[in-house]
């Protein structure tokens, strides 16, 4: 025979899931002078299939005070009772917490006048979502019964939801950080805080990506930092860019190279930069001024240029030979 009872006690001092429970039409809910909640049999829960009840294995048992059970009695003096299932319904009003068929501590129900079902499995939304630079809207859409869903006390909450066209998988946090895998396949993680430890990560993307950072972003390796393109690399700031070698610093192109800027300088600590109106070729230090031209002189030593009206005279340090003259080509953009 089964019976309908209420959960009043779930603290279990074995820890094996067993809950205490007032029935119906067996006891009372005089609490002082019929039977107390401290002396109602525990009762073992029953568990599905899927959860092997051994070893830790499967699920634990989720019951909380106040919850709506069908049990059944082993015994003959029905002191042996087993819950086989909770059932769900439509609180009209909050029992006393004193009297029995109740949550002693007036916590369950937390609704009334409406279904114990989630509301977002019945096409409710309850949670107010937070987009971040390019994320895609909330997709929720669901509609009844489609909607599986597994809500926790403090608020976290799994989703499995079969609405056609809108199908999603949702797991929310109740800080307000969740993971989302939208109807058309794409994912969406969200936290205020993210952080990742693992041996190894490696990210495969197949097609386009992007990293939008309201803020900045550090990026740091203990060992080589190694930036590899197929096709081109570009690299572009509103403000400076700076790049510090602690050792070596090479740069070497295939193909030419092209440095421009209003000034250029290249030169070692301590040495002073001569005027942008001449350029000096010296064994300790070289200043460039755009446009930058520079010739090999006859005993293989490059010397910096000037410009004047006439064209590029190109100077030899000790004056001893006739210096070079050339017109330079120079790039539109600096004319």
């Amino acid at each position: 025979m089964l019976y309908f009872g209420t959960v009043e006690d779930r603290n279990d001092p074995q820890e094996i899931g067993r809950v205490r429970v007032r029935v119906f039409g067996l006891h009372s809910s005089d609490k002082i002078n019929d039977i107390p909640t401290s002396s109602l049999p525990w009762a073992p829960v029953m568990n599905p299939t899927t959860t092997p009840g051994n070893s830790g294995l499967g699920q634990t048992p989720f019951l909380v005070p106040g919850s709506w059970v069908v049990l059944s009695f082993l015994d003959e003096d029905m002191q042996s009772p087993i819950v086989m299932g909770s059932v769900h319904g439509l609180p009209y009003t909050k029992p006393n917490s004193e009297n029995g068929f109740a949550d002693p501590t007036a916590t369950f129900p937390r609704e009334v006048n409406e279904s114990s079902i989630p509301r977002r499995a019945r096409g409710t939304s309850n949670i107010v979502k937070q987009v971040a630079g390019t994320e895609p809207a909330d997709p929720y859409n669901a509609k009844y019964p489609y909607n599986h869903v597994f809500s926790s006390e403090s608020g976290h909450m799994i989703e499995m939801d079969d609405t056609p066209n809108h199908e999603r998988v949702h797991i929310y946090h109740r800080s307000g950080s969740y993971v989302e895998i939208h109807p058309d396949g794409s994912m969406v993680v969200h936290s205020s805080n993210h952080y990742n430890s693992s041996q190894k990560l490696e990210i495969n993307v197949t097609n386009n990506a992007d990293i939008n950072v309201g803020g900045n972003i550090n990026v740091k390796a203990g060992g080589t930092l190694d930036i590899h393109s197929s096709g081109n690399i570009k690299m572009s700031s509103v403000g400076s860019i700076d790049i510090a070698a602690g050792t070596t610093f090479k740069a070497s192109s295939a193909g030419e190279m092209d440095l421009f800027g209003s000034l250029i300088n290249l030169k070692k600590p301590g040495v002073v930069a001569t005027s942008p109106s001449y350029v000096a070729s010296t064994t300790a230090n070289a200043t460039l001024v755009t446009p930058l031209n520079s010739v090999v002189e006859p005993d293989g030593n490059s010397s910096y240029s000037t410009q004047t009206a006439a064209g590029i005279t190109v100077p030899r340090k000790d004056q001893s030979s006739v210096a070079t003259t050339f017109k330079p080509v120079i790039p539109e953009w600096l004319q």
